[in-house]
């Protein structure tokens, strides 16, 4: 996978709000093809997993298996906590979100990274 070009995507992306049509299309269509040639897709880009969010490579015990994910986000992180191979920094971001669900509000950015994580660590 390539690095992306950020300053010509944000170029580009900037260039959509322009008010021909035929440039913000042109746009659209580079920004397009800025983040398929990096080798990414558009979810890539918009929520990149940070690399101190990556899965130590240390496993000091066994690994929960996330098939059976339970459908509540409560739970979810509680399988989650369970695992032995999360690294300090994400296991601290999974106990911040239970103690938002427990005040009763998580936020939007903080369920798409708990969906992101589920699915980075189901494939692992």
């Amino acid at each position: 996978m390539a690095e992306i070009d950020r300053t010509a995507l944000i170029e580009q992306l900037d260039a959509l709000l322009d008010e021909d049509d035929a440039k913000a299309l042109a746009a659209a269509r580079e920004a397009g093809r800025i983040v398929s040639s990096a080798g990414l897709s558009w979810d890539d880009v918009l929520f990149p997993v940070a690399a101190n969010d990556t899965v130590d490579d240390d496993d000091t015990g066994p690994k929960v298996d996330l098939s059976e994910l339970p459908d509540d986000e409560s739970g979810q992180i509680e399988m989650l906590l369970a695992r032995t191979d999360l690294n300090d920094d994400t296991r601290d971001d999974l106990q911040t979100f239970k103690q938002d669900i427990a005040n009763g509000s998580l936020a939007d950015e903080d369920r798409r990274y708990l969906r992101a994580l589920i699915e980075r660590i189901g494939k692992s």
